[in-house]
């Protein structure tokens, strides 16, 4: 669809932005992509997409973690919201919160997961 055609776009233009220092490039396509990946992670939280946009994301992971480094304040801003973003909605999906605790025992349950422990409480 389009609609994802139009995401690799940005993600183009995210890595030639930021390879070719393109300054006034930076800070609007990151807003950009932040938009995108907001769209993204309210239609997977009401169940309409399986986050194939934040996934086209999830390969400039190196470039947004690079970017909040960026001296230009508004640059690193807008980056680490981004980064924020997408790792907050994919480790969210990747590992919801467990039913029958309350709070936000999901950081528990992934640490678990990747020591290889199963978790009694979930």
């Amino acid at each position: 669809p389009w609609v994802f055609h139009a995401c690799l776009q940005v993600c183009a233009v995210l890595l030639y932005a930021q390879h070719n220092n393109v300054e006034p490039f930076l800070e609007p396509v990151l807003q950009l992509a932040d938009a995108v990946m907001a769209h993204d992670a309210a239609d997977m939280a009401a169940g309409s997409s399986a986050g194939e946009l934040l996934h086209c994301f999830l390969a400039q992971l190196l470039c947004l973690m690079d970017l909040c480094t960026h001296p230009e304040a508004a640059v690193a801003v807008a980056a680490a919201q981004c980064l924020s973003r997408l790792v907050g909605t994919c480790l969210y999906h990747l590992f919801p919160p467990c039913s029958s605790l309350q709070g936000g025992v999901w950081v528990d349950r992934m640490i678990c997961m990747l020591e290889g422990i199963s978790s009694p409480w979930c």
